[in-house]
Order: C-alpha cells, then sequence, then structure tokens
C-alpha cells in the first residue's frame, strides 16, 4: 500500500524535484535492495519502484552522486537482480 501511496504522489510534478532534490531517489534504491536474506524484492514492487524512477525527471549527474542507485538498476537491467 504504501509503495502505491509512494508512486501516486511522485507522478505530481511538485512533489518530483522536492524528492530529487531530498534525494528520494537513494530510498527507492533501498527498496529494490536485495532483503537481509539475500533475495530481492518481488516483482510488483521491483517493477514498479523501476517505472516510477524512469517517469521522474533526474539530471544525469545526480545519478553519478547516487551510487547505489545506479548500482542496483544495473543490476536490474542486467537480469543480477533476484536471480
Amino acid at each position: 500500500m504504501a509503495l502505491d501511496s509512494v508512486s501516486r504522489e511522485l507522478k505530481k510534478l511538485s512533489v518530483q524535484e522536492m524528492f530529487i532534490e531530498e534525494e528520494g531517489c537513494n530510498v527507492l534504491a533501498l527498496w529494490l535492495h536485495s532483503l537481509p536474506d539475500g533475495t530481492y524484492p518481488n516483482i510488483k514492487i521491483a517493477s514498479e519502484v523501476l517505472a516510477t524512477l524512469s517517469a521522474l525527471p533526474i539530471d544525469p549527474n545526480m545519478l553519478h552522486e547516487s551510487v547505489n542507485l545506479m548500482k542496483i538498476v544495473k543490476a536490474y537491467s542486467l537480469g543480477e537482480a533476484g536471480t
């Protein structure tokens, strides 16, 4: 339920800029990160978070500051997450 609420709020342009400036993308990266037992979040959560990230107007320079986000998104894009 929290994910639906976050996704809904992040569709609002007025919220997006503040979210990005306050390093909210790092929080979304935590939702994608592996769990303590080494598994990854279920596909619904991962898909929604990745879709939310792709819809945000993220400056590429900001991504370089968020190494964790870059690593986890790369793992998903290479199919390494969740396998």
